[in-house]
């Protein structure tokens, strides 16, 4: 499931931190409406370390905001 989070927020980020940190936000919003927090932060963990490994963010900058 992480992998499939992860590929279609690379695919929203076009390599814009911005743009990035909105996505990963606005996922982790809507994820967080049905499920436990902590389960959001596992879950999106890997896909967010993911998405700043292949667009050149550091993994620091977009995991603060989750």
């Amino acid at each position: 499931m992480a992998a499939v989070i992860g590929r279609v927020m690379i695919g929203w980020t076009s390599n814009s931190e911005v743009r990035a940190i909105a996505v990963i936000s606005l996922t982790a919003a809507l994820l967080s409406a049905f499920m436990n927090n902590i389960g959001v932060a596992a879950l999106m963990l890997p896909a967010v370390v993911t998405v700043a490994r292949r667009s050149g963010i550091p993994p620091s900058r977009l995991l603060m905001p989750l």
